[in-house]
């Protein structure tokens, strides 16, 4: 048995007074059986969601068609506990009894499911391999990596975090498959990617990353080709060093990429896709990084933040500061950039369309432009007029604004390259 909080098991007995039966299962099986601390917990039951919500009003649905709810007890920031109760299912899939459900768990060590009054559940053979440290798939190891290629990225994880070994069948097939991290399932394996990154063994973790040759997959390199010596050099410092840095997911992703600076790896970033703009903010970093170090005045700085962006600037100084602690960096160039920042928003000067107090619309009742269009495009010209200037007043940005829009009627085509044929 293993020792089940009094919260979960409170829940338990209440489903099971009800006349359902209910099992501990998951992860959380997996890491109390070598006694880690599950970060919440997941217990399954034959009993439906409306049997679920009639059974634990307080409980929020997370999903009704899968029949899952969740109980929250205490502070989650501080000790607390996410218990997730669902009906057995396999995947996307509501199923009947509670080995289909385990079936669906992808490998051993997860299929287990405990019981408070039955006996143990285990036919996959989970216990003996946690016993052994070995992380097994449940089924052909090649099938469910090419239906699945986000799994060889979990396998890679578990096996970091458990000091589990993977076997020479799922290497080999981690080998034969790698090259489909980047052709399918994109969102699952930007989740497994940033998983990673925030492991509590996360060197770990991308050693076997690195030694399974599914790094050189995710920088855009074919899986068996060999480091260069500055990426393998750098990669090293990196291991050592990681977890002297701030533990946020996507900062610790990104010192990864900056390892590898190529062309190759930005054409991998962009064919991933991440959702919202974490593409972008990657992409940028492996293009601006190097050219921060440059920023050294208040007018390079206003002209490289107008060019890369706010957020991006942010995203990068948040990078460089865990940077000049990974890479052991002399010269702290994050903390020169803040002291320039300070300056120029003491100021008050203009670094972005946020800072120019005209919008579109007042542009338009100024009578200065005739459109929305029109006014997105003088702001644009007011942005990078006013970098150089130190404007404070109202009247000094409608004053600006009123000459550029006068010297672009009176020279519509400055700027314009004229092509001879």
């Amino acid at each position: 048995m293993i020792r089940i909080p009094k919260e979960v098991e409170k829940a338990m007995k209440s489903l099971e007074n009800a006349g359902f039966e209910c099992y501990a299962a998951g992860e959380c099986v997996r890491d109390a059986v070598v006694n880690l601390k599950p970060l919440d917990w997941d217990v399954v039951t034959d009993a439906s969601i409306d049997d679920l919500t009639s059974i634990f009003p307080e409980g929020r649905v997370i999903n009704r068609r899968l029949g899952v709810i969740r109980l929250e007890f205490g502070d989650i920031e501080d000790d607390g506990i996410i218990l997730d109760i669902s009906h057995y299912r396999n995947g996307q899939t509501q199923v009947i009894t509670l080995n289909e459900d385990l079936e669906g768990r992808v490998f051993t060590c997860n299929a287990i499911g405990e019981s408070l009054s039955r006996t143990p559940v285990d036919p996959f053979g989970g216990r003996r391999d946690i016993r052994e440290k070995s992380i097994r798939t449940i089924g052909i190891v090649d099938k469910v990596f090419e239906e699945s290629p986000e799994t060889m990225l979990e396998m890679v994880r578990i096996a970091g975090e458990m000091g589990f070994k993977i076997p020479k069948d799922a290497f080999d097939a981690i080998r034969k498959c790698g090259h489909l991290l980047l052709e399918k399932n994109h969102i699952r394996v930007q989740k497994e990617l940033l998983l990673l990154a925030d492991s509590y063994n996360v060197t770990e973790c991308y050693r076997i990353l690195r030694d399974t040759g599914l790094m050189n997959v995710i920088m855009g390199k074919p899986i068996d080709k060999k480091l260069a010596l500055r990426e393998k050099s750098e990669l090293d410092m990196l291991l050592r060093n990681l977890t002297k840095s701030e533990e946020d997911a996507e900062v610790r992703l990104a010192l990864l990429y900056l390892c590898f600076d190529s062309a190759r790896t930005r054409d991998a970033i962009r064919k991933l896709d991440f959702q919202g703009n974490l593409g972008e903010r990657f992409v940028t970093l492996h293009e601006e990084i190097n050219t921060s170090y440059t920023v050294n005045d208040k007018l390079k700085m206003k002209s490289f933040i107008n060019r890369v962006g706010m957020e991006n600037y942010i995203f990068i100084q948040k990078v460089a500061v865990a940077k000049k602690t990974v890479f052991n960096e002399r010269f702290d160039a994050a903390a020169r950039r803040e002291v320039i920042m300070r300056q120029i928003k003491n100021g008050g000067e203009v670094i972005t369309r946020d800072d120019i107090p005209l919008d579109e619309a007042k542009l338009m009742d100024l009578g200065i432009v005739t459109s929305i269009r029109e006014g997105e495009e003088l702001i644009a010209r007011m942005v990078d007029a006013s970098i150089k200037e130190n404007f404070s007043k109202e009247s000094d940005f409608e004053a600006l604004a009123r000459n550029l829009a006068e010297n672009k009627r009176k020279f519509p085509y400055k700027g314009i390259k004229w092509i001879r044929k």
